[in-house]
């Protein structure tokens, strides 16, 4: 994922000036890796250029005018002996120039920060104007569009500036620019500096990932940067939408960022969950993630073969799922899902479901497994006394019996995939008598497999979550 980490320009390159004009800077962006400016006679990440445009800035339009020798972009020495930037035309000299740095790799749609200190001397000069140039390239670095704001052109000493943007979509690089422009006779004493020049992603999602339980966790991982007191995020998933105040959550002590989840059933691994990043409520980011591209990316690009038969295998069951429920069914590719397992549950050996003790207020009735929404076993109860001066117990939990249709019914969950053939015992106390019953995922699976009323699509549901447990095993 995008990391941020400070890099020096130690160069500036003015492509029609002579060798004096390549000067030291320390003008900072921050930026992994910054690639040669356009038209740059010294690559690496230490260049800039500046070019000639029109009136606008415009990308598209440099070298519609031959304005360079009419500016210089070179290094000044501050009092305090620090180099910064100088943006500057020659005496009495007209024109546009743009002064730009290299390209900046970045991602679409995407919020970041430009921010720069910044100081103006104006002399005798009468401004055409000055601004603050956004300009927008694919991966193959053409040309896609530009943005721009317009920068102060009031004479002032060293002030921190910043402007946001947002990428267009297909952006892969960004190239910052800073635009003058004069009037003929009339720029004595003009110039611009610049120093500490910066981009930064706006708080947006670093990085994320799954976690498989009793249903599938979409974890994503936000770095707030300066601005996580002011940031929220909202995930929205099947309708429903859930919303996280950075502030009230603990960063990672490693890595800096914060975590928000949701979760998906197996029916939804399709479903797009959307994360909207805000900060001081302005929606800075909006992206859709699923489970099911997560999986598409491991398959195409993971070497863990263990990892992607798990990945395969969950993928195919989410498939089974979908079909079964009617919930956006044949929407995986199904030459995708080849090579799923084979192993059949027919096959299993299983033990029926163990029942020790006895309750003079409950009898055990049986039991289900539910997969819908999360994976967990249903036990149901006739009531046969006080069924209120009862206690259920499971794994730790209590539970409170529900009501439905004649019979009480109590829901244990957390059942991950790999154990689906370990028995859940549920413990009944009350009027100093116990009652146990252990069943297992595994026995529904055998039961319903060898029904000849269950149909076929919960069929291919329980083959499905019986490779996808194998596969869970295995890691």
């Amino acid at each position: 994922y995008y990391v941020k980490a400070n890099v020096l320009f130690d160069r500036v390159q003015i492509g029609a000036y002579p060798e004096d004009a390549i000067v030291n800077s320390d003008f900072e962006a921050v930026q992994n890796q910054i690639l040669g400016g356009r038209n740059s006679a010294v690559q690496g990440p230490s260049v800039w250029n500046a070019m000639t445009t029109d009136s606008g800035g415009g990308w598209n339009s440099a070298g519609t005018n031959n304005y360079l020798n009419n500016y210089i972009v070179s290094t000044h020495t501050e009092p305090d002996g620090n180099q910064v930037m100088k943006l500057a035309p020659v005496t009495t000299t007209k024109g546009y120039i743009v002064a730009y740095s290299n390209y900046i790799p970045a991602e679409e749609r995407t919020s970041y920060i430009l921010s720069y200190q910044q100081k103006i001397d104006l002399g005798e000069s009468a401004l055409q104007g000055a601004k603050i140039k956004f300009y927008y390239f694919d991966e193959n670095k053409t040309y896609i569009g530009e943005d721009w704001y317009r920068s102060s052109e009031q004479a002032h000493d060293w002030q921190q500036m910043e402007n946001t943007f947002t990428t267009r979509a297909g952006t892969a690089y960004v190239i910052v620019g800073f635009f003058i422009g004069g009037k003929w006779g009339q720029n004595e004493g003009l110039a611009y500096y610049y120093d500490d020049v910066r981009v930064e992603k706006k708080a947006y999602v670093a990085q994320w990932n799954l976690s498989l339980g009793d249903s599938i966790g979409m974890n994503f991982y936000i770095d707030g940067g300066d601005q996580a007191a002011k940031t929220t995020v909202t995930v929205a998933v099947a309708g429903e939408e859930t919303s996280y105040q950075l502030s009230d959550l603990i960063a990672d002590a490693d890595t800096g960022l914060y975590k928000v989840s949701t979760r998906v059933a197996a029916g939804q691994m399709t479903e797009a969950a959307t994360v909207t990043v805000f900060v001081d409520g302005i929606e800075v980011s909006a992206k859709s993630y699923s489970v099911y591209t997560y999986g598409q990316y491991i398959l195409s690009n993971s070497t863990d073969s263990t990892t992607k038969k798990l990945v395969l295998e969950m993928l195919s069951y989410g498939a089974a799922a979908q079909e079964y429920f009617g919930y956006e069914a044949d929407t995986m590719d199904s030459s995708l899902l080849s090579g799923s397992g084979s192993a059949n549950v027919e096959d299993v050996s299983v033990s029926p479901a163990i029942v020790t003790g006895a309750s003079e207020n409950v009898k055990f009735y049986g039991a289900s497994l539910l997969f819908q929404s999360r994976t967990a076993i249903r036990f149901y109860f006739t009531q046969t006394g006080n069924i209120s001066s009862c206690a259920f117990s499971a794994n730790g939990t209590t539970y409170t019996p529900i009501q439905k249709d004649g019979l009480w019914y109590v829901e244990s969950s957390g059942i991950y995939p790999q154990n689906l053939d370990q028995a859940v015992t549920l413990t009944v106390t009350g009027n100093g008598q116990t009652m146990s019953v252990s069943y297992s995922p595994m026995n529904y699976m055998v039961r319903m497999n060898g029904r000849e009323s269950t149909s076929v699509e919960l069929k291919a549901l329980l083959k499905a979550m019986y490779n996808y447990h194998l596969a869970a095993c295995e890691l």
